[in-house]
């Protein structure tokens, strides 16, 4: 489906996989991170063949420079927001994978980057030996990711 879903643009996609992903939460009975997650791995030993096939084709300086410049417009549109950016720049030389931001109130920024078509997520799915002694600063980390 996701051949399909790009021809629609960034917000449509995201609003589409928003709904297919809240589908699957209800239907396995949680949403959210897996309890598993830190024991199982959520994919098949040997995943699709046709899952390499974008990134042979992938012109990497052109994912670099579309990567590169989301991480820009991200930066730009959370500091308007009052979000505070975990990495003040992004250096030289440096793909990012995401926007890494602070935030108390993950429902707001969620929003704010689904308008772009972007997803929100805590950031990182902190372990549950962790999770209980981890400074409150450590769980307002989420991040706006680039890939799906």
């Amino acid at each position: 489906a996701r051949p399909f879903l790009a021809l629609l643009g960034a917000r449509a996609t995201h609003a589409a996989l928003t709904v297919l992903r809240g589908a699957r939460g209800d239907a396995s009975g949680h949403v959210g991170p897996d309890p598993d997650s830190e024991r199982v791995l959520p994919a098949p030993a040997a995943p699709c063949p046709a899952l390499g096939r974008p990134l042979t084709c992938a012109d990497p300086a052109v994912e670099a420079s579309r990567r590169r410049a989301l991480w820009a417009r991200c930066d730009g549109l959370a500091r308007r927001r009052g979000l505070s950016p975990v990495f003040p720049s992004l250096p030289e030389g440096v793909v990012p994978y995401g926007y890494a931001f602070r935030t108390k109130d993950l429902a707001s920024a969620r929003a704010v980057f689904a308008a772009e078509g972007l997803t929100a997520l805590p950031w990182p799915d902190l372990p549950s030996a962790v999770l209980g002694s981890a400074s409150e600063d450590d769980k307002t980390v989420a991040l706006a990711h680039f890939l799906w």
